[in-house]
């Protein structure tokens, strides 16, 4: 069980309160990068669910974020009972303030990064603004700290049943 108490802060307690964050920020001297690995039990819907919710606060992408580009590294191929290619990952984030205003469900990557950028091992995808897939907080400055929220846009007709990948959305501080 948790709450955003007064300060802004979230705050859980029992056994939530040691739960594992889904993943987290790696800064280098020229760009930060925030990662984490998403599989094909956290994309089991159409409606955007922030990642790693139970039991931690989710990913944080935090204010000031220059978003440069979105990397997905397949690490176990996604399958679906559909179609893979016409299944999608879609990216975006929440307010991290109250965790359910949006500030872009697809603001990271849209439902035109398809399960063909998924659908085999070793799979390398790099999105940049302008790119196909590419959401529309890629090459604008984050105003607010946003938890990072997943979906399959198509989850009715094409839901994932397997797969594995390491996303880097990979940033500059302003």
């Amino acid at each position: 069980m948790g709450w955003m108490n007064d300060d802004g802060l979230y705050v859980r307690f029992g056994t939530e309160q040691a739960a594992d964050a889904a993943g987290g920020e790696v800064n280098t001297w020229d760009e930060h990068t925030v990662e984490f690995d998403i599989t094909s039990d956290d994309v089991q819907s159409d409606t955007a669910s922030i990642l790693g919710e139970t039991g931690a606060f989710g990913v944080v992408v935090p204010d000031g974020a220059r978003v440069k580009a979105v990397v997905v590294d397949v690490l176990t191929a996604f399958t679906s009972s559909g179609t893979i290619g016409s299944a999608t990952l879609v990216l975006g984030l929440k307010k991290a303030s109250d965790r359910s205003t949006e500030l872009d469900d697809d603001g990271l990557l849209t439902s035109a990064f398809t399960g063909t950028n998924l659908d085999a091992v070793g799979e390398h995808s790099e999105v940049f603004a302008g790119d196909t897939g590419a959401g529309a907080l890629l090459g604008t400055t984050l105003t607010e700290n946003g938890v990072i929220v997943v979906a399959n846009s198509t989850h009715d007709t094409n839901p994932f049943t397997a797969g594995r990948a390491r996303v880097k959305v990979i940033y500059d501080r302003v």
